[in-house]
């Protein structure tokens, strides 16, 4: 069990649903390890699907010099080379855990570098943990998947540390993912911080996690703080609507998660009785929702290294991100790694597959990307990005400052953005997500035109589609929703096809068949 700053017991002092202290166990700890091998060896001999960490930044990001703050013991200080030259310095050799710990509160040099080697070997530690339990896994001839709660995917870099990146989502099998529209730090604990939609989407989180290359489709659920805000209003539509932005962004929608709020609101927070109509309609058209791959020429590049190097970039990606997606831009997004938690490799023949990348933070970036950015433009890409304190940069900083579409248009034009990658519906609050299979064109109709005052969703008469079309007309399309299954109305306009779409209430599918 490690021990604060001061040698007394290390509560974990944000679990907060059981009235019983809980105490910090050390991830260094022989005995621990085992503890945690031997139990997770016997559930995947036993054929277990799913091994779930949960909670795993807090977890292992715990240390602090506060009272009952946790991270000191022999095991942390094993290795520690700030240490080493701190006894050297020191003239002493094999100092007691009391002492170090003294360093440590007493030197604030000290204590920032060597929890700079322990967010490190922290990282390490769980990353071996995870080759070795797929080790077991294999061994054993069943698959089990490897998910862990990574908290904000970078939301809460700036406030929590270096380990509350997104790095963690490279080592894991599906990634689980609290969220709550929050635009800065500063917000988090701020009862208003709660952004509605349309502002307020998860789009490019599903987006950043799809990047991370996962095996399964991200898995998002909104943080306490959301049920929490809209506790007593009428809100069925609302959660209906992130439950189908869900899978409008290949991705997955939680259910029953948060403890610290009643059954009740929680249960209609992520599972009102309404989406089991929609559950219905997506098995039975599973062709529309899986096995859809994009066919963008434009990618948004997430830089892991920019983002620890200036934490503010996490939400410019955000800005830019949504700004695209309510623009109707189709793009993708490329992670990227740090070469501190992760390699950092942008790969040349990924690059290639894009006419068109943009980057926040482009000034950030590492020198084998910055490399990679090179080449793609020698071979006649075309690169858009902001740096630090451009106006790029504060044309994303206001992006969440008001709700104009002014500010969206400046974004667009900024970055140098093409019609050629946009599709235009004719109602603003729409966005449509193009999809391709090998003989279709799938688009994902989401209508974000939400009133608050009702809870209620459109609906939409007489809407158009108008979209790049490069060769004939469609064979056939069709507007799939749960109330209808109707031919559509298409021709072509130049270089754009035009669809007529009669109605949308909440969200539908159209298909085009090459």
């Amino acid at each position: 069990v490690c021990r604060d700053i001061d040698g007394g017991l290390a509560e974990v002092g944000w679990y907060y649903w059981d009235a019983k202290p809980v105490y910090s166990l050390c991830i260094h700890s022989p005995a621990v390890h085992s503890y945690l091998v031997d139990r997770l060896r016997g559930a995947m001999v036993a054929g277990i699907d799913v091994v779930n960490m949960d909670e795993i930044q807090t977890s292992v990001g715990l240390m602090s010099r506060g009272p009952k703050g946790s991270g000191f013991c022999h095991h942390c200080f094993e290795g520690s080379t700030a240490l080493r030259d701190a006894a050297l310095a020191r003239q002493t050799s094999g100092p007691t855990d009391d002492e170090v710990r003294a360093w440590l509160r007493d030197d604030v040099v000290l204590y920032q570098q060597f929890l700079t080697e322990q967010e490190d070997r922290a990282f390490k530690t769980v990353e071996g943990l995870f080759a070795e339990l797929r080790e077991i896994a294999m061994q054993a001839g069943h698959e089990t998947a490897i998910t862990a709660n990574v908290t904000g995917l970078g939301s809460f870099l700036g406030s929590n540390g270096q380990l509350w990146s997104a790095a963690w989502g490279e080592l894991v099998d599906v990634i689980m993912l609290e969220a709550i529209y929050v635009v800065a730090q500063s917000q988090f604990h701020d009862p208003d911080a709660h952004q509605l939609l349309p502002r307020g989407t998860f789009a490019p989180l599903y987006r950043l996690g799809h990047a991370l290359g996962s095996r399964q489709p991200i898995w998002i659920t909104p943080q306490i703080n959301v049920p929490r805000q809209l506790a007593g209003q009428r809100r069925q539509h609302y959660y209906e609507l992130m439950f189908l932005e869900a899978y409008a962004n290949r991705g997955r929608w939680g259910y029953f998660w948060w403890p610290g709020v009643d059954d009740n609101a929680r249960r209609q927070a992520t599972a009102p009785d309404s989406i089991r109509t929609w559950t219905a309609f997506m098995r039975a058209h599973s062709d529309l929702y899986v096995g859809i791959e994009t066919a963008n020429e434009i990618a948004v590049i997430y830089s892991n290294a920019s983002v620890l190097a200036d934490p503010s970039t996490h939400f410019r990606y955000l800005s830019l991100a949504q700004a695209l997606y309510e623009a109707g831009v189709q793009y993708d997004v490329i992670y990227t790694g740090d070469d501190r938690f992760a390699r950092a490799g942008l790969v040349d023949s990924e690059l290639a597959r894009y006419r068109h990348i943009v980057i926040p933070g482009i000034d950030l970036v590492t020198s084998s990307q910055a490399a990679a950015i090179e080449r793609y433009l020698t071979h006649g890409g075309r690169v858009s990005g902001s740096r630090s304190g451009s106006p790029e940069d504060k044309l994303l900083d206001r992006f969440w400052v008001g709700y104009e579409a002014a500010d969206r248009n400046a974004i667009l034009a900024a970055f140098h953005i093409d019609d050629a990658d946009r599709i235009f519906v004719s109602s603003p609050g729409v966005v449509a997500t193009r999809y391709v299979t090998n003989t279709r064109t799938v688009i994902q109709l989401l209508d974000y035109d939400y009133r608050a005052d009702r809870d209620q969703i459109g609906p939409i008469s007489e809407l158009i589609l108008r979209l790049p079309w490069p060769g004939d007309i469609p064979a056939a399309a069709r507007l799939v929703s749960r109330v209808e299954d109707i031919a559509l109305d298409v021709h072509i306009d130049g270089r754009w096809l035009e669809v007529s779409v009669p109605r949308l209430l909440d969200h539908a599918v159209v298909t085009l068949t090459h």
